[in-house]
């Protein structure tokens, strides 16, 4: 680097990203409004025909140190009595930009995911209840799949005391974020 025509050196150092936690970004204003959109979105797409899950990566802007969540993408119409999914979060996590920062330079990170559960307010399937939260191939996906180590977040109806949701319940019935459960980061660029 050249100060004032003068040629400086310094000693390298070394730079390592840190990414954030759930905590650093779960109640974020700016994501939660749109986590809310996708889960008026959700409630919109739940018809007797079927329903069907939202969601979207949650990436941070080290230049401005502002999290986004990307465009927002569902799963497939499912129908009422079968499973909900977005296969899109199996496929492939989206690159940061650049794909390879300059550790000097700023960079946008992907650095979580979202997504939302069902209703079963037309669901006529046995048994007719399902737990509520994050499901077990949530907290696989979170960290296994493809090598995301994301942490990511649900959001879902609060059920009953026993954790369960019935089917047949009212479609705007109390709703919250829940955490998937963290078991592996993502790994440093």
């Amino acid at each position: 680097m050249t100060v004032n025509g003068t040629q400086v050196h310094s000693n390298e150092v070394d730079v390592e990203v840190q990414f954030p936690k759930l905590d650093d970004f779960k109640y974020n204003a700016t994501l939660y409004s749109a986590f809310q959109a996708m889960w008026l979105s959700t409630l919109n797409a739940a018809t007797n025909g079927g329903r069907c899950e939202f969601g979207c990566y949650i990436t941070l802007d080290t230049a401005t140190g502002q999290y986004a969540a990307t465009t927002p993408f569902s799963g497939p119409i499912a129908g009422n009595n079968d499973g909900a999914d977005i296969p899109y979060f199996k496929t492939f996590r989206p690159a940061d930009i650049p794909q390879s920062p300059n550790p000097t330079d700023t960079a946008v990170y992907v650095v979580g995911f979202f997504h939302t559960h069902t209703p079963m307010t037309y669901v006529t399937r046995l048994p007719p209840y399902r737990p509520v939260g994050p499901s077990e191939g949530d907290e696989k996906l979170a960290s296994y799949a493809l090598g995301m180590g994301l942490p990511g977040l649900v959001y879902d109806y609060v059920g009953s005391a026993s954790g369960l949701l019935d089917a047949g319940h009212e479609l705007k019935a109390d709703a919250m974020l829940y955490d998937i459960k963290e078991l592996k980061r993502r790994v440093t660029p």
